[in-house]
């Protein structure tokens, strides 16, 4: 099993004991060695009694080790959200809430994120909804800040869906200022991009579409900011939409923008919108 052996060490060192010290009645005094420079231990009976001689809990000296897969998992559920492969994404879900009580504050604050946005995007319960939305937004800006602008803006989807403007202009303008005082900072993250489609489609829903251009724009310079693909597709979608909603010249150009990074995405979703959209042309 994976330790923090540094752990071990300086509360060794707070008690004013030796390794031997530690060692004795337990194991070895090369085991204590092992445990402090290389991090291993091949007994959970001595870590128990290194641990109560010491006055730790034994989840203070040990390392998580599900935290890659956990951050894997987490990162393919995004992206499967993002190409509306809901079934796919529920079933990591459930595999993450099966180990719930393992994960830090961080990995839940985005679980709690995940699983609200994937039961508004299929249309689950709207209690569940707001459950596991208002669970993430707990967690606050503190613990990252990304999450929260993220979990905001969701709601803010969440309450334009069904028509509750008010609270979702409420909202939005939050989820601005938020994004606002954040990129003061100089320290934009790809996924915020997301933030801004949502922004853009509450907008474009009250017929605000310059409005909603600017935040499309705001999104896609995210995008070409750090080359990324996150959020790519449905942006240039809603410009498209936006565009023609306007009456622009462009319109047609811009959808067909959309349509070859949609296919490219494999984001059968806004494909199929946009070649139904198209038909007008």
């Amino acid at each position: 099993m994976k330790l923090n052996g540094s752990v071990i060490k300086k509360r060794r060192i707070d008690y004013n004991m030796t390794q031997n010290q530690l060692a004795h009645g337990i194991c070895k005094q090369a085991t204590i060695s092992n445990i402090e420079k290389k991090n291993t231990a091949n007994s959970m009976d001595i870590i128990s009694a290194i641990c109560a001689r010491l006055d730790l809990e034994i989840s203070d000296v040990l390392v998580n080790s599900y935290a890659p897969a956990v951050k894997e998992n987490l990162k393919k559920i995004t992206k499967l959200i993002e190409v509306r492969k809901f079934v796919e994404a529920e079933e990591l879900l459930k595999k993450l809430t099966i180990m719930e009580d393992k994960l830090d504050a961080r990995e839940l604050q985005e679980l709690y994120l995940q699983r609200g946005t994937l039961d508004f995007l299929s249309n689950k319960n709207p209690e569940t909804i707001l459950f596991y939305l208002y669970k993430s937004l707990d967690f606050g800006a503190e613990s990252n800040q990304v999450l929260f602008i993220l979990a905001n803006s969701i709601l803010g989807a969440y309450y334009s869906d069904r028509g509750l403007t008010e609270q979702a202009e409420s909202i939005f303008s939050k989820t601005i200022k938020l994004l606002k005082a954040y990129e003061k900072e100089d320290d934009r993250n790809p996924r915020l991009a997301l933030t801004y489609y949502n922004i853009a489609n509450f907008y474009s829903k009250k017929k605000n579409y310059t409005e909603a251009l600017d935040y499309c724009d705001s999104g896609l310079k995210i995008c070409a900011k750090y080359s990324s693909l996150v959020g790519l597709d449905y942006l240039l979608y809603e410009k498209a939409y936006n565009t023609k909603a306007l009456k622009r010249a462009n319109a047609r150009d811009e959808y067909i923008v959309a349509l070859g990074i949609s296919e490219v995405l494999e984001n059968d979703w806004i494909r199929k919108t946009i070649l139904e959209e198209m038909k007008d042309f």
